[in-house]
């Protein structure tokens, strides 16, 4: 249920611009309102791709379905990619290497986040700083209306939001989703005069990844050092080789590069290294003739 590959499956079918920003525009929609206003946006622009498209649930790729218990926004499936693209050797070997190369995978990285964390100059990593001065920016185009209490009125054009920040919550639902200040909350926070930094949850505190990782895995022996056994040892299952040769790659979507993959040079300017006149190379120079 990842927005991306749900959107590579969709585009394969439905192309264009248009398509896939009205679609990116649907999944990050965080109210119901906004879902319903793209909605009806991608309907004005394919009724049958709308309908393809819904076919699948948008309480899965959708953060307007998303629960506010788990403060998490994201949408695509990034966390296993990354995890996948770490064990592409790994998992070709037999279950007790691979076991162990992952092993030293994760004790290895470890190790390199919690020095990484050491590091942060502000209180939160850099991704949600990143995040959080999008919408400081975002924050300088809204205007709040103060009504006394904790409650703020934000317009930001022609739409007005609510925030609340004794409960931390804003109409749009950004901040309830992912607990990182809105622009609408951020606009509210520095009319009353306080800290953004006060407003981000916990969780996403440097002292908590620190903490995170305070136990480090231990390293250990290898089967030279195990206490022999008479026991049998466990056989492999039979292996079934299958037609053609194996792939170890991931298969490429369509209109995806492989990072591997050299460009094409069509529409560059060639220049031939002998005779330094531009419009062929060395290979068709006159010169050398």
């Amino acid at each position: 249920m990842c927005a991306r590959h749900i959107y590579e499956n969709w585009a394969k079918t439905y192309k264009g611009d248009k398509l896939q920003l009205q679609f990116w525009q649907l999944a990050k929609s965080a109210n119901m309102a906004d879902f319903r206003i793209a909605k009806e946006g991608l309907l004005q622009l394919t009724k049958e791709g709308c309908a393809t498209l819904f076919q699948l649930e948008p309480k899965h790729w959708c953060k307007a379905f998303f629960s506010e218990e788990f403060k998490c926004d994201n949408v695509d499936n990034n966390i296993c990619e990354v995890f996948n693209s770490k064990i592409i050797d790994a998992r070709c070997k037999p279950v007790i290497l691979m076991l162990e190369d992952i092993r030293v995978v994760v004790m290895t990285r470890l190790q390199k986040q919690r020095d990484e964390v050491a590091k942060w100059t502000r209180q939160y990593g850099p991704r949600i700083a990143k995040k959080l001065d999008e919408n400081f920016a975002a924050s300088r185009h809204c205007h709040p209306i103060w009504n006394g209490d904790d409650r703020y009125e934000i317009m930001k054009g022609a739409d007005k939001y609510v925030v609340n920040l004794g409960s931390r919550k804003c109409s749009c639902r950004a901040w309830q989703v992912s607990e990182i200040p809105c622009a609408h909350a951020i606009c509210a926070i520095q009319l009353k005069g306080n800290n953004t930094d006060n407003y981000i949850y916990d969780w996403y505190h440097k002292s908590k990844y620190l903490a995170s990782h305070q136990f480090m895995m231990q390293p250990i022996r290898n089967s030279k050092f195990w206490e022999p056994t008479d026991h049998e040892a466990p056989q492999p299952l039979p292996l079934k080789k299958k037609i053609g040769r194996t792939k170890r790659r991931r298969r490429m979507a369509e209109g995806e590069v492989s990072g591997q993959q050299r460009m094409s040079r069509q529409g560059a300017k060639i220049t031939c290294s002998y005779c330094r006149l531009a419009g062929h190379n060395i290979k068709g120079c006159q010169l050398m003739k």
